[in-house]
């Protein structure tokens, strides 16, 4: 959007330099894009504490003439278009920020006063319902249709197209009276005409492109593959002169609109949630659903519901998501089990290059802007996006790709800025495993807070976590990462509740100097429960600022069954319910992190390679044979029952959980039927098959008590909380105090260590602190006057943070693999290591 009494109300052309490319962050390609400034008037939205912006972009210009401004490397904001449907300049490897300009209809329809559908005037001031009745007026001298003869409902395209400004009001309110003579009309319709023909006439300004700053290696080498942005496509009919020929683009857009990918491809932007997109840089006004907040304003985690889905197996891949990647491998002496083994694979096969291409083209295909946009006119409005600590470093003896899947992580942010979408960053894998998963990168052993290297993992760990937080702390990351999941299933069975403490309470004192405490104060840390009892963490740390609880609650891994739907979609609610409710009320914020539709283990992979399965009675310690798992497996045969089934087990799950990640978005195809597999763990796959809800709140709400009065069944209260958090759990306490002393750091001791802590293994602080990488913008295109004409996005949120961070100490014995302590048996430790 634009700021109010800008000349630029509708559209201006973008020129491109014949052949010219545009590959995310390919020094030899190029951006175009156009940014203007925000007016310093006061904005009118009827949601009180609406975040205002920084000041980068706050002050008025004298001058609105369009030189060049600035683009960035992962991507290139544009204007809009009038003509019916434009297309999308706004590459899709462009990450934004913030605070930004806004486009100028959207930005006259925020400052009329007139409210969303995301709440309604009630409470509006005086002076924001003179506004609301004179918006009123305005549409109805455009001769807007009133309430009841228009489909304006739910935030549709209106009279205009797409991009009508007036269709959330007129859903909501419909035509007012008529007010003025048809003289006055004619005169009011007269001028109009004559300003829109001045604004056409002054719109049409060309803008060179100029190629984009060159990244570092690692960044370079990510933009191989077949994503959408890898060129800026054709040109416009008109030019200003032969050599810069122009095209109209567009910066947001509603239900209806284009997104063009800028590689030949385009899709239409479907939203029937009153949803928008916005693809400005520092620009946080997107809105994924009426009901969902812009990302500009704060979420209200006690009104507003995580309807939240995974990206699971993108960034971090598994092998039943990805069945693919690692089915060439499956019946040869070394089966690829997880990214761990497939990455030696990779460098067996064609070295680094070899492991950098495959991967590549895995992250580049797998998830790609248009399942942002997906997920959004899903009615959905989280992201949880695992990741491996890889995405920021590896030692010598780790064969995973090094850092390029960060560079996603930067895509996936303004992806999901772009469509309004709000990202839990989820550390999936540590070093060392903190479960022996294979989605903790290496299946087998236990090395994080266990054995002879779980102290020096544990302090590797923290290293990233720091990283991480200084990165999504920041003013132009914060609003689109507001939750951190630290640590993604640590085995507290094996490790132990004790350890554990010990370091989210040095996690936690960590992030809250790097970032400051209170509401906005950096994100919300969350700790999953560990595989222990949620009330197991009753009192741990009260008075700690914004600590959120995560559980992973599914029914497929324990005892299998044959109990029909009917008993199946009754279990959400009287086991999953009743435990998140009273986290709610003992510990705050509670989240479902993630869950599925899967009431048995039947699934490729699903166990993991070469595991068996326990339905089918061949998983050990299974012997119980329930059935085949061939019924469960062959999705395009099922039933309506099935179907009816699997829906109604999906909304007591949501109802249930109340904030939930469904796990997960996407299941890759197999090789063996060139089709998804694992039904039961795909949202997109229930979605177009017809078991997931296409409108999951409401048709969610309630849903435990409907079925149980359908089947005139118990449903467990779920009445623990009050419907209120304490102010420390929200950011909204005058001080924090937690007693973070009782927890000790670092701890006594370690299972399945023969010494005690202080004769373990360990780092020492002496490495430099280590920066990820941030996107770099370059001057593409600017207004005249503008006092920062290349914005920024940094990598280090506390400039005063600069303690060294943990490094191996030269000279001592570290184990060669650090997954496995077989022979390693922490001799020569303590040690102070070489001068």
């Amino acid at each position: 959007m634009a700021p109010e009494n800008s000349p630029f109300l509708d559209s201006a052309p973008i020129s491109t330099s014949p052949g010219s490319a545009r590959d995310f962050l390919s020094p030899s390609h190029t951006e175009s894009s156009l940014q203007v400034p925000l007016e310093g008037s006061s904005q009118k939205w009827t949601r009180p504490k609406s975040r205002s912006h920084s000041s980068i972009y706050a002050d008025p210009y004298s001058e609105k003439e369009v030189g060049v401004f600035t683009g960035i490397s992962l991507g290139a904001p544009s204007v809009r278009d009038t003509l019916p449907r434009p297309p999308s300049m706004a590459s899709s490897h462009m990450l934004s920020a913030s605070n930004s300009d806004y486009d100028s209809v959207h930005r006259l329809w925020r400052n009329s006063g007139v409210p969303s559908s995301y709440k309604d005037d009630e409470g509006d001031s005086a002076a924001q319902r003179q506004n609301l009745d004179a918006a009123r007026h305005r549409d109805s001298e455009l001769g807007f249709p009133a309430a009841g003869t228009s489909p304006l409902t739910r935030g549709e395209a209106g009279h205009k197209g797409p991009a009508d400004y007036r269709s959330v009001g007129l859903g909501k309110y419909g035509k007012p009276k008529e007010q003025y003579s048809a003289k006055k009309k004619g005169l009011i319709l007269c001028a109009v005409a004559i300003l829109i023909g001045i604004l056409v006439t002054v719109i049409v300004v060309p803008i060179t492109q100029v190629l984009l700053k060159k990244n570092d290696d690692s960044i370079k080498s990510s933009s191989q593959g077949g994503q959408g942005d890898e060129s800026a496509g054709g040109t416009s009919t008109s030019t200003s002169a032969p050599s810069t020929p122009t095209r109209t683009v567009s910066v947001y857009g509603y239900n209806g609109s284009e997104i063009d990918l800028g590689n030949g491809k385009k899709f239409m932007y479907i939203n029937n949630f009153g949803g928008h997109w916005v693809s400005q840089p520092l620009n946080d006004s997107a809105q994924a659903q009426n009901y969902t907040p812009p990302l500009d304003q704060e979420f209200d985690y006690i009104n507003n519901r995580i309807l939240g889905v995974n990206f699971g197996g993108w960034l971090l891949t598994e092998p039943f998501i990805s069945p693919a990647l690692y089915e060439p491998y499956e019946n040869t002496s070394s089966p690829a089990v997880d990214e761990f083994t497939l990455s030696q694979r990779y460098l067996s096969e064609g070295g680094a290059s070899n492991l950098r291409a495959k991967m590549v083209e895995h992250y580049e295909s797998f998830i790609t802007e248009q399942d942002f946009a997906a997920v959004a006119a899903a009615g959905l409005n989280w992201i949880r996006l695992p990741i491996g600590f890889w995405a920021l470093e590896t030692y010598d003896d780790e064969p995973f790709l090094e850092k390029v899947s960060w560079n996603y992580v930067l895509k996936a942010i303004q992806w999901a800025r772009k469509y309004g979408l709000r990202i839990n960053i989820d550390l999936h894998a540590v070093p060392g495993s903190q479960n022996g998963y294979n989605h903790s990168g290496r299946r087998g052993n236990i090395n994080f807070l266990q054995g002879p290297m779980g102290y020096a993992n544990a302090q590797r760990t923290l290293n990233y976590i720091r990283q991480i937080t200084e990165f999504i702390s920041q003013p132009e990351v914060k609003n689109v990462v507001p939750m951190f999941s630290i640590i993604n299933e640590p085995f507290l069975v094996s490790i132990g509740r004790a350890p554990a403490q010990g370091f989210y309470s040095e996690v936690y004192e960590m992030m809250r100097n790097i970032t400051g405490t209170g509401k906005g104060n950096g994100p919300y840390m969350v700790i999953h429960d560990g595989f222990i009892q949620l009330s197991s963490w009753n009192g741990f740390m009260p008075g700690a600022d914004r600590v959120a609880y995560d559980t992973h609650p599914y029914l497929c891994f324990g005892d299998q069954n044959n109990d029909p739907w009917d008993v199946q979609i009754m279990k959400p609610c009287n086991q999953y319910g009743p435990a998140t409710d009273a986290g709610r009320a003992q510990l705050g914020l509670t989240i479902g992190g993630e869950t599925s539709l899967a009431v048995n283990d039947c699934g490729l992979y699903l166990n993991g390679v070469g595991e068996n399965i326990r339905y089918e009675g061949t998983y050990p310690g299974y012997t119980t044979r329930m059935g085949s798992c061939q019924r469960w497996d062959d999705w395009e045969h099922y039933d309506q029952d099935m179907i009816q089934g699997m829906s109604r087990f999906a909304l007591t799950v949501m109802d249930s959980l109340h904030h939930f990640f469904f796990w997960t978005w996407k299941i890759g195809p197999s090789l063996r039927t060139g089709k998804p597999v694992n039904p039961a763990w795909s949202y997109s796959l229930g979605l177009q098959q017809g078991w997931m809800p296409k409108d999951p709140l409401n048709a969610s709400n309630g849903a435990c008590r409907a079925q149980a009065a359908r089947l005139n069944t118990y449903a467990a209260a779920t009445t623990t909380w009050n419907g209120r958090y304490q102010a420390w759990q929200t950011g909204s306490a005058s001080s924090y105090s937690p007693n973070l002393r009782q927890y000790a750091w670092p701890p006594t001791s370690l299972a399945s260590a023969s010494a005690p802590v202080t004769n373990l293994p360990r780092y020492t602080a002496t490495q430099p602190v280590q920066f990820v990488a941030s996107p770099t913008f370059s001057a593409t295109a600017t207004v005249k006057g503008d006092p920062h004409p290349t914005p920024t996005v940094g990598n280090w949120f506390n400039s005063a943070d600069l303690t060294p961070m943990y490094t191996p100490i030269a000279g001592c014995n570290y184990p060669s693999n650090a997954y496995d302590m077989a022979g390693f048996d922490g001799s020569g430790w303590p040690c102070s290591g070489s001068s």
